[in-house]
């Protein structure tokens, strides 16, 4: 039941993060370029359960161009690979840097670092 309920809650952050994500990007008036460009591979990857593409093609837009935003995708994608260490220190890093960052993805953000998956680091 707690699995149920913690997978369910999961598939619920991941979708509003990926959507806040996207429209906070586009929001930004990212131009269509180089950055754009992998970030729309990381999110088609993403949505089609490829995470390690989408993980890599996330990083690839970051060091193009460091839209903190970009750190949740990051994040979520080492979240969904199984590399939670990873994944908590990028959202770490992303409520360092975004310091303008939405409230809700702050709750959600802190949520998830304060309640972890089970099996997680909690370092």
């Amino acid at each position: 039941m707690r699995t149920s309920r913690l997978s369910n809650s999961l598939r619920s952050f991941w979708l509003a993060l990926l959507m806040l994500s996207a429209s906070a990007v586009c929001a930004q008036s990212v131009p269509t370029d180089a950055a754009q460009y992998h970030y729309e591979l990381g999110i088609t990857a993403a949505e089609r359960n490829n995470y390690q593409k989408a993980l890599e093609e996330f990083q690839t837009s970051y060091a193009i161009r460091q839209v903190p935003r970009l750190l949740i995708n990051i994040g979520r994608a080492h979240h969904r690979l199984g590399n939670l260490r990873e994944a908590i220190d990028v959202y770490e890093s992303y409520l360092r840097i975004e310091l303008n960052a939405p409230l809700s993805v702050v709750i959600q953000v802190k949520d998830f670092l304060k309640n972890p998956p089970e099996g997680s680091p909690t370092c």
